[in-house]
C-alpha cells in the first residue's frame, strides 16, 4: 500500500489534491491553471475571507448580486467590506452596473444564486473586459457549474480571463459531493497570490490532509467523473419530474404572474410570484404542510425585490415530485386568489 503523507497546514499544502484538481478543472471547466496556482481552503467562507484580506477589500465597495447568496454576503460583510447590492436580470449580473470605484464584484455566473440565470458568453466577456479596464477583481463562485440540462456548457469567467488576470475563481466540493468534507479551492490572479499566502498563514485556516488525499484519489481514479455522470442523470430525472408536475399545477388554474426560472442548470428552480404576494407567509404555510421551500426574502436586501420560492429538487425523489408540486400549487393558488 502507498504511504500516506501528511502536509503541514498552509497555502503550499495538499500537493496531490492541487495536481488532481488542476487536471479536473482543465477537463471540465476549461480552466488552464498550474497546480501551484491552486490554494486549498476549508470552504467558500474561508476562500472569501482570504480574498478580502489578500486584495485589501476592507472598507471598500464590493458589488454583490441582488438577490444573492446570503451566506456569502454575510461573510463579506463580516470581513469589513461594503457590499453594494446590484439587481440581476434574466442573464445574471449586468456589467453595465459596475462602477469604476468598485474594488471587486462577487458573482455566480454558472447558475445565479438564487434566480438561476446562466450568464451568456457575450456578457461574460464584457464583464471580464470591463473589470480588467477598471482594476476590479471578479470573484467567480462556480458552486454548481457541473450540473446543466439539455444546454451546452458555458466557459468559466476564469477561462476567459487569459491575459488581464482579474478573476479570482472559487470552486467547492459542496455541490459535487457533500458540504461536510469542507474543501474548496481558489485560483487567484498572480498579483493577489502573495497576499493570499500571507492571509492564510495568518489565519491558520486549513483543510484536513487525510480528506484532501482521499479527494485527490477519488478524482485520479475516475470515481469523481463517474459520480458526476450518475448524479447528473439522477438530478436531471428529478428536475424533469418536479418541473413537469409544477408546470401542470400552474397551468391547471389561473395563477397569473407565477412562473419558473433557472430550470436549465443547477439543483433548484425558482417559482417566481407577483410582487403583491407575501412569499414569506407562503413559505411558512408550506412548511406546515411538510414542504420546505425558502422564500426569496431569505436572499434579497431591498423591500421591493422579486417575490418567489426557491425549490430545491436534489433530494426530491421522482415518486414524490407530484405530491410536492400539488402542495405548492395549492398554497400558491390560495395566495393568488
Amino acid at each position: 500500500a502507498a504511504a500516506v503523507t501528511s502536509d503541514a497546514p498552509g497555502p503550499g499544502a495538499h500537493a496531490e489534491l492541487r495536481r488532481s484538481l488542476a487536471a479536473h478543472l482543465r477537463r471540465t471547466r476549461g480552466i488552464a491553471a498550474r497546480p501551484d496556482e491552486l490554494v486549498i481552503v476549508p470552504g467558500v467562507g474561508a476562500a472569501l475571507r482570504t480574498l478580502v484580506a489578500a486584495a485589501g477589500l476592507g472598507g471598500r465597495d464590493v458589488v454583490f448580486e441582488e438577490p444573492g447568496y446570503s451566506r456569502a454576503r454575510t461573510v463579506l460583510d463580516g470581513s469589513g467590506v461594503r457590499t453594494r447590492c446590484v439587481s440581476v436580470d434574466g442573464d445574471g449580473l449586468d456589467p453595465a452596473l459596475l462602477r469604476a470605484s468598485d474594488a471587486a464584484a462577487y458573482c455566480t455566473p454558472a447558475h445565479q444564486y438564487p434566480m438561476g440565470a446562466r450568464m451568456p458568453v457575450g456578457r461574460r466577456a464584457r464583464l471580464v473586459a470591463d473589470a480588467a479596464a477598471s482594476g476590479t477583481v471578479i470573484i467567480e463562485d462556480d458552486y454548481d457549474g457541473e450540473f446543466r440540462y439539455d444546454v451546452s456548457a458555458l466557459p468559466a469567467l476564469r477561462s476567459i480571463d487569459r491575459g488581464s488576470e482579474c478573476v479570482a475563481y472559487v470552486g467547492t466540493a459542496s455541490k459535487i459531493l457533500t458540504p461536510s468534507i469542507r474543501v474548496a479551492w481558489v485560483i487567484a490572479p498572480p498579483a493577489l497570490r502573495p497576499g493570499l499566502v500571507r492571509a492564510l498563514d495568518a489565519s491558520g485556516e486549513a483543510c484536513c490532509s487525510i480528506t484532501a488525499l482521499a479527494l485527490a484519489h477519488f478524482i485520479d481514479s475516475g470515481a469523481l467523473s463517474r459520480h458526476l455522470a450518475r448524479a447528473s442523470r439522477t438530478y436531471s430525472a428529478r428536475r424533469a419530474a418536479f418541473v413537469t408536475a409544477l408546470q401542470r399545477q400552474l397551468s391547471a388554474v389561473h395563477t397569473g404572474g407565477a412562473g419558473l426560472a433557472g430550470i436549465e442548470a443547477g439543483l433548484h428552480v425558482v417559482l417566481t410570484l407577483p410582487g403583491s404576494v407575501d412569499d414569506v407567509a407562503l413559505s411558512a404555510e408550506l412548511r406546515e404542510h411538510g414542504v420546505t421551500v425558502p422564500s426569496l426574502a431569505d436572499y434579497r436586501t431591498i423591500p421591493d425585490g422579486p417575490r418567489g420560492l426557491v425549490c430545491g429538487y436534489a433530494r426530491l425523489p421522482e415518486s414524490q415530485a407530484r405530491g410536492a408540486a400539488e402542495a405548492i400549487g395549492g398554497v400558491v393558488r390560495r395566495h393568488l386568489g
